[in-house]
């Protein structure tokens, strides 16, 4: 089956936002994501090609946004992102926060019934907790269409970052499903956290499982 990896481009955007619906029909931390939607007066699908298309608005050279399509039909197979940082950070300082006013308390209350706003907090704990600061590369995201899973596709897009960081010799790191941990460990990944996110403060019954896992870099193989 012949497949390729190449960018996505901003026409594609749409069909992402599509693709993730699909691939993620019934999964708990989808139905919360709907529920932040629908708070907001709009639905996931148009969230998700927002997002998308920030990254064009507004693109960061340390990112790559991945496609990997059917090269007979060019139907769009699988979608990821890479980001990496290169160079150690210091950790910034948190400020004391001001006192708020109405408007930014109701704000406030928002973000926290974000599940947006959950992940990224959650992600920021791991960060700190593990890696740091450190040079690194991270698989934001890993999308494929149900027609297409478990045919290789995905894994096309976990190779082709993994390679990078190896070539520049740092770890790689990603939060897995419970449907991709498994993807993730035939590569060299291994999980630092695991635990279930509790989804009922975004209006959904039940859990998602959530790893957190770092790879590090293995040294290239002598023909």
């Amino acid at each position: 089956m012949p497949f390729e990896v190449s960018n996505i481009r901003e026409e594609d955007c749409r069909a992402v936002a599509e693709m993730d619906e699909l691939a993620t029909r019934g999964w708990p931390l989808a139905l919360a994501m709907d529920e932040e939607a629908r708070r907001q007066g709009k639905n996931r699908k148009e969230m998700i090609e927002g997002m998308m298309l920030h990254h064009f608005k507004e693109p960061n050279p340390a990112s790559a946004l991945l496609k990997v399509t059917d090269s007979e039909t060019g139907a769009l197979v699988s979608v990821g992102q890479w980001s990496w940082q290169l160079e150690e950070k210091e950790e910034k300082v948190e400020s004391e926060a001001p006192v708020a006013e109405e408007g930014a308390v109701k704000k406030a209350k928002d973000q926290q019934n974000s599940v947006w706003n959950a992940m990224r907090e959650e992600s920021e704990r791991v960060r700190k907790a593990s890696y740091g600061n450190k040079p690194h590369f991270k698989l934001q995201f890993l999308i494929t269409h149900p027609d297409w899973q478990r045919k290789g596709a995905g894994s096309m897009l976990v190779k082709h970052g993994c390679e990078l960081a190896d070539e520049a010799g740092l770890i790689s790191v990603l939060t897995a499903s419970a449907a991709g941990w498994h993807l993730y460990e035939r590569y060299g990944f291994k999980v630092f956290e695991h635990h279930d996110m509790d989804l009922r403060p975004f209006g959904v019954e039940g859990s998602e499982p959530r790893r957190f896992m770092i790879r590090e870099p293995q040294p290239k193989t002598k023909p």
